[in-house]
């Protein structure tokens, strides 16, 4: 039961129904305009509609320029203004609040490259900045109370002021790190807050003494040379008189930090606690929220329950699983589907095959942008007889999906356990969240009806005998493996996922070839096991992975003492290890195993036993094409709401 977080909270003078913000989840769409979509305006409604739903939905940044128009999602004018007030009337039911996120866009195109921030000083690196002059300070000033003032004026009920994030203007005045400038707006911390309180300043001008505002601040920066937590804790108390409520996160200036937005699988629950209860005892009378890794009902409960925050903020919980605040109220925290922390929610660039294209989607949820369609289908015309051979992470969802809307459907799996590749991907320690995704779909499998055969192998006999109306194939994939892959002798050949199940003989020496996610897993797992472990790429370490997750798999890397091999081609195994190139160069890395986690290819033989027996069918998944779980899941999303 969540009991503490159902009470209502106060952002300053307003009354919000409970203690919990869903907080601005940008689905990176817009329409060129300046305006949201309305399938995100639909999508926030959705929430705002549960039985039980957020006390307070911020709609994601409405950005201002400093020079020219700006296509993303904005109130830079009175016309985009009267298009947010209407968006507003439909997430603000039910007695939901809603909050704006307020930011200026530094960039300049005139003067400067297009790739040039303006920030506090001088710099090239972290990434390239030029001083603001004064003039431009002022325009920065009043840019923001205009925004405050149309937010006001579209009905928004709070506005929120973003300070830690890497690159904006703010963050680069707060921090010693990247400010260097002599004149008032930098040296000691008066200096440095300067250019906030002035923003604070005119915002609560333009927007009137009882608008509420929330600060998120970062009260610690991971850097050398950066804000430590003392002076955090000072900052929280010179700016007290400017805010209702903080926000405090802790990360790094040099790129956006894990640990200020994002809540990836390795970070532990309620992460950022300790910072969000100093902020508390430092600012005792203000209202503080915690974020980050939240999304446990008795842990959000528990921090309210305790003072050490006001409120709390389920940004990704609520985006997984809108239902979140009900189930949990009913005490039913066994069937909310929970965020597992794969960060493919920041992967939309090269998602070409997500539609609407470059939408920021999420594995586990691919309902999101069309909730009331996928949440609520409409029943089968005509009914059939469905069997799905496959019982990964595609066939279980196309299968549960199938069965919901009438269809008789039948689930084989070759082996004893369902979750095909995401068992050996949920393998690692710090993957708890990832364990919990097959349960959950095992449970709404028997829920809907599904008739799941397990040790069931399918072949043409096995076809003929069930006669279906149609299958879908869900086979998945299998590991590639390299031509000259052969017997040799003491030296032990085996593939990434048997190592990382524990299913493999491995020896001391180890060289893993491929360094995407499961080379860098299984390397990482043997190193502190204790192995001499070096991994081989033909392309760069981690290439085309997730930002978020590739920084947490380097340093771990490094840490534990890996050899790393980048740009090598792998020429031939032999019974002394294997020969790479190293630039201009043949090398050979002594080993006893060698691990290839070199990648899958589409498990598709049944194809030809379907068409010869002229039986109707549809593939999903790595049977189809290679993709990842993200894919897998939509793929048999998509095809159980249309079949």
């Amino acid at each position: 039961m969540i009991e503490h977080l159902l009470q209502p909270g106060y952002f300053g003078k307003l009354k919000v129904k409970n203690r919990i913000v869903y907080p601005g989840m940008t689905f990176k769409l817009g329409d060129n305009k300046g305006h949201l979509t309305q399938a995100e305006v639909d999508s926030m409604a959705y929430r705002a509609k549960q039985e039980y739903g957020p006390g307070m939905i911020t709609f994601p940044g409405l950005n201002e320029s400093m020079f020219g128009n700006v296509k993303a999602v904005n109130i830079n004018s009175d016309e985009a203004m009267y298009v947010m007030a209407k968006h507003l009337e439909q997430v603000k039911i039910n007695d939901t609040k809603a909050m704006a996120i307020l930011g200026v866009l530094s960039i300049k195109n005139t003067d400067y490259s297009a790739n040039c921030n303006l920030g506090a000083s001088n710099l090239t690196y972290p990434y390239t900045t030029v001083a603001m002059t004064k003039g431009e300070i002022d325009l920065f000033i009043y840019k923001f109370g205009q925004m405050a003032r149309r937010a006001k004026e579209a009905g928004f009920d709070a506005i929120r002021i973003q300070t830690g994030v890497a690159k904006k203007a703010i963050d680069l005045f707060l921090s010693p790190y990247t400010n260097r400038r002599t004149d008032e707006y930098g040296g000691d911390i008066m200096g440095r807050t300067r250019l906030l309180r002035e923003v604070l300043t005119e915002v609560r001008k333009q927007a009137g003494a009882d608008m509420p505002i929330m600060l998120e601040l970062r009260v610690k920066e991971l850097v050398n040379n950066g804000i430590p937590l003392e002076e955090g804790l000072e900052l929280v108390k010179i700016l007290a008189p400017y805010v209702d409520v903080f926000e405090p996160t802790v990360g790094r200036n040099i790129k956006q930090s894990a640990l200020s937005a994002v809540e990836p699988y390795y970070a532990s629950y309620g992460t950022l606690l300790p910072y969000v209860k100093a902020v508390k005892d430092a600012v005792p009378d203000k209202a503080v929220i915690a974020t980050v890794k939240m999304g446990l009902p008795s842990l959000a409960d528990r921090v309210i329950a305790e003072g050490q925050a006001d409120f709390v903020s389920l940004g990704r919980p609520l985006f997984v699983d809108p239902e979140w605040i009900t189930k949990a109220a009913k005490g039913e925290d066994r069937k909310i589907l929970k965020c597992i922390g794969c960060m493919n929610c920041f992967t939309e660039q090269t998602r070409k095959e997500v539609s609407p294209t470059c939408h920021r989607a999420c594995t586990v949820n691919p309902n999101n942008l069309r909730e009331e369609e996928f949440y609520h289908p409409e029943p089968a015309k005509e009914p059939k007889r469905i069997l799905v051979v496959g019982g990964g992470l595609a066939g279980m969802e196309a299968a549960i999906r199938l069965a919901k809307r009438g269809h008789d459907v039948t689930l084989c799996e070759k082996k004893d356990v369902l979750g095909g590749q995401w068992i050996p991907a949920s393998r690692g320690p710090e993957k708890g969240d990832y364990r919990t995704l097959v349960p959950y779909k095992e449970n709404e499998l028997k829920e809907a009806g599904v008739k799941v055969l397990r040790n069931q192998e399918v072949d043409k006999a096995y076809l003929q005998s069930f006669g279906p109306d149609i299958t879908v194939l869900a086979t998945g994939a299998v590991p590639k493996s390299l031509s000259f892959e052969k017997p040799l002798g003491d030296v032990n050949i085996v593939q990434g996922n048997d190592v990382l199940m524990d299913q493999a003989k491995v020896g001391q020496r180890v060289v893993v070839i491929g360094a995407r996610y499961i080379g860098m897993e299984v390397a990482i797992k043997l190193a502190k096991e204790g192995k001499e472990v070096s991994l081989v790429d033909m392309t760069e370490i981690g290439k085309g992975t997730n930002p978020v997750l590739f920084d947490y798999y380097i340093r771990e890397l490094i840490e534990n003492k890996i050899a790393l091999y980048p740009n090598c081609a792998v020429t031939d195994f032999s019974s002394f290890g294997v020969d790479i190139t190293y630039q201009v160069s043949l090398v050979t890395l002594p080993a006893d195993t060698i691990v290839l986690a070199i990648g899958t290819k589409p498990e598709n033989s049944l194809v030809s036993v379907l068409e010869e027996l002229k039986m109707p069918y549809c593939a999903i998944g790595d049977c189809k094409r290679i993709g990842d779980a993200l894919y897998a899941i939509r793929d048999g999303a998509e095809l159980g709401h249309t079949l």
